[in-house]
């Protein structure tokens, strides 16, 4: 039981570190050269995705890490998020009648959320969560 402890813990760091990063890359960086290179500099989309992508996976993932207990919360609410929206968004986006191809992507991108979303409520692992929190 300990070895789905362990791998699990990282397999979750891991996680939220690439969330963190996709934040960063994908999102942060380019809308900061958008909003220099334009001339009405707004950096209201800087302050929404660092607010809402990479502020919230960096903490989670250092909080995982350390074994704080208010960690395994955020990332239970991170994750559950994600898998709403993957659940429920992206089949009224892209209709219910869309091609099996296009629920690929998406099935795809469930699969580490939801290992996540196991590996937070299992007991053990909330009992992990317990003994650190008491030990510090």
């Amino acid at each position: 039981m300990k070895t789905i402890v362990a791998w699990g813990h990282w397999f979750v760091i891991a996680l939220f570190t690439l969330a963190a990063f996709d934040s960063l890359s994908q999102k942060l960086i380019p809308d900061v050269i958008r909003a220099f290179r334009s001339n009405s500099v707004t950096f209201y989309p800087v302050y929404i995705d660092a607010l809402f992508g990479l502020i919230p996976a960096v903490f989670c993932a250092w909080g995982i890490l350390k074994w704080r207990q208010w960690s395994r919360a955020l990332a239970l609410l991170l994750v559950g998020l994600a898998l709403v929206g993957v659940v429920i968004v992206a089949p009224l986006i892209w209709g219910v009648g869309a091609t099996d191809a296009m629920h690929v992507p998406m099935i795809l991108y469930a699969i580490p959320f939801a290992l996540a979303m196991t590996w937070l409520l299992h007991p053990v692992v909330r009992m992990e969560f317990a003994q650190r929190a008491k030990a510090a």
